[in-house]
């Protein structure tokens, strides 16, 4: 993160010596960036909660579209649809009895939403942004379970692993926060360092009696074209 903060702050100082304004019109992204989750295990499987993980990280992959209106030189109004594809794994190590038992979460996550965002130049290349989306969040988890026996004599033997039955693809509402930093550089190319930010989690089913509740916010760094 440090490094990408002194790339921003390297291309903010070439970029300033130009004098054009900031542009607006219709625009297309990608982003790149990391899924950071967070569950938690509700009804039945609270009571092995401690066996769990209870943070992922990952990779994610994003593409957005829209068009980018400056209502002044200095302000600004962006509308655009993205999508966000990725996936976030976390481990947990804890005993049974004499057994060593690791579970390892992978999480599929899906996210299209419908975003406003209001733009504010600093300078006439950098600037902040905040906004709001709605849309849908899916989430598409599945468990393994790997132990080793720790017994006295039998140190680091395998007794086996297991996987926990998957469920497919559920999801709900989203409303992302959008927050971040901006640098426009050329006469229609900008780079964007930010985040969005769940603030609805959504209940997987496991089963009738079992739900996990699974809330992320993506940090990316991403590029947009403007025509």
């Amino acid at each position: 993160m440090k490094k990408l903060a002194m790339l921003f702050g390297a291309l903010l100082v070439l970029c300033n010596m130009a004098s054009a304004n900031p542009k607006g019109g219709t625009f297309i992204g990608v982003n790149v960036g990391v899924p950071i989750t967070n569950p938690t295990y509700n009804g039945f499987i609270e009571q092995m909660s401690d066996y769990f993980p209870t943070r992922g990280t990952g990779w994610v992959f994003g593409l957005e579209l829209g068009y980018k209106q400056m209502l002044s030189q200095n302000f600004g109004l962006r509308y655009y649809v993205d999508y966000y594809y990725g996936s976030a794994s976390g481990d947990k190590r804890a005993y049974v009895g004499f057994v060593s038992l690791t579970t390892k979460a992978t999480i599929v996550q899906h996210h299209i939403v419908a975003n406003i965002d209001a733009l504010l130049y600093f300078t006439q290349r950098f600037g902040a942004y905040v906004g709001v989306g709605l849309g849908y969040q899916g989430y598409d988890p599945s468990y393994t379970f790997n132990g080793q026996s720790n017994f006295t004599g039998g140190t680091g033997t395998a007794v086996g692993s297991l996987s926990m039955p998957n469920h497919g693809l559920q999801g709900g509402l989203a409303i992302p926060i959008n927050v971040g930093i901006m640098l426009d550089f050329g006469e229609n190319s900008q780079l964007t360092l930010g985040a969005k930010i769940g603030t609805l989690g959504y209940d997987y089913e496991l089963d009738a009696n079992s739900k996990v509740g699974l809330s992320s916010y993506l940090v990316k760094l991403g590029y947009s074209y403007t025509f």
